[in-house]
């Protein structure tokens, strides 16, 4: 695995947590209410956002087809 890689997977790493995050805050699991807490939100969520998609190894139906592949053999 590249280092790209590794940075890519990293960062979708931190994107599934500000995702989880971002959804309990909805459902109000927990309560994001202030400013400065979503800002921090967002701060971590768009660079990392756009690292991945910088450093992404493959395409999402690639993603597919290999996942397919592994299970028909």
């Amino acid at each position: 695995m590249s280092i790209k890689s590794l940075i890519a997977y990293i960062n979708l790493m931190i994107l599934t947590i500000v995702g989880i995050f971002l959804f309990m805050n909805i459902f109000e699991y927990i309560h994001l209410e202030d400013s400065e807490s979503m800002f921090l939100l967002y701060f971590i969520g768009f660079p990392a956002a756009y690292i991945y998609h910088k450093y992404k190894p493959m395409e999402f139906k690639e993603l597919l087809k290999k996942i397919k592949q592994k299970f028909q053999s």
